[in-house]
């Protein structure tokens, strides 16, 4: 997060004429490698954000909850809006999400044997990712997010968390939320 507010606070940005910033998910990631099943068994490391195991902490690699508010600053002085993206199609068996059983049981919907694929017609699952994007929306004051979904997302969170994030924030949705489905 240092290296990105330095650029802003020399003007980088603005001088491309840049008026946003989308961050990649900085959502506490896997710090293990993981090895594919099939040949010629590959090792993977999460460094963009693929296999979250929290959706409501920063991955230390990126930097402390300080510098991230640091860099939100930054952005809004210069004028900039900081966007994140956040992975709402899967997460890595470790998630919390997996524990609490807010995932799709068969397998065969999975992303892979390490990421399985949320279940978006869980009430307790929509309420809980509405949570965890609002926890960075007020802590943070950052301007919006960019959602990795997937064909199993439901009209249903979208409804919820467009009215949550009124009602909790007073945030006009329109830039809060743009899904990108993958």
């Amino acid at each position: 997060f240092g290296g990105i507010s330095r650029k802003i606070n020399k003007g980088y940005f603005n001088n491309l004429g840049i008026k946003n910033i989308l961050l990649s998910p900085i959502n506490t990631n896997l710090e293990t490698t993981l090895r594919y099943i099939d040949l010629p068994y590959r090792k993977k490391m999460s460094f963009d954000g693929q296999s979250p195991i929290s959706s409501n902490s920063i991955d230390p690699h990126f930097g402390t909850d300080e510098e991230f508010a640091n860099l939100v600053y930054d952005g809004h002085s210069n004028n900039l809006g900081i966007y994140l993206s956040f992975i709402g199609s899967h997460v890595h068996i470790s998630h919390p999400y997996c524990e609490e059983k807010l995932i799709l049981e068969e397998q065969e919907y999975w992303k892979d044997i390490y990421h399985p694929t949320l279940d978006f017609q869980n009430k307790i699952l929509i309420k809980r990712i509405t949570s965890d994007i609002s926890y960075f929306i007020k802590t943070f004051d950052i301007d919006g997010y960019l959602f990795y979904s997937n064909e199993y997302s439901s009209d249903q969170f979208d409804e919820y968390f467009c009215r949550t994030i009124n009602l909790e924030i007073g945030h006009n949705i329109f830039g809060i939320l743009e899904k990108l489905i993958l």
